[in-house]
């Protein structure tokens, strides 16, 4: 759900059933994809979230519960795909760091 406050910002409600998210919009993330014959490591935006709840007809299908989430792929990363926004679990994703 999502609601406007008096500042004119947006906020976000979470059941208090569902587990937090551990990154947020807009972050610079890793991605680690194994495929049968290889792994691809990308790098992207982080430009959406949700959350698949246990009893959601996608989890039942094979798709885990939990927070999944939208990245848009680096266009300049060797191994970018045809596919400019990937859909991937929490698990599969690591924050990128910066050195200063």
């Amino acid at each position: 759900m999502v609601s406007k406050n008096s500042q004119n910002r947006h906020c976000l409600s979470i059941p208090v059933d569902w587990d937090l998210p551990k990154f947020s919009l807009g972050e610079q993330v890793q991605v680690t994809t194994q495929l049968p014959d290889i792994t691809l490591i990308q790098t992207g935006l982080l430009v959406g979230v949700e959350y698949f709840r246990a009893d959601n007809l996608w989890v039942i299908e094979g798709i885990t519960a939990g927070w999944h989430y939208y990245i848009q792929v680096d266009a300049n990363d060797p191994w970018h795909t045809k596919e400019p926004v990937l859909c991937v679990e929490e698990s599969a994703i690591n924050k990128l760091t910066t050195l200063d």
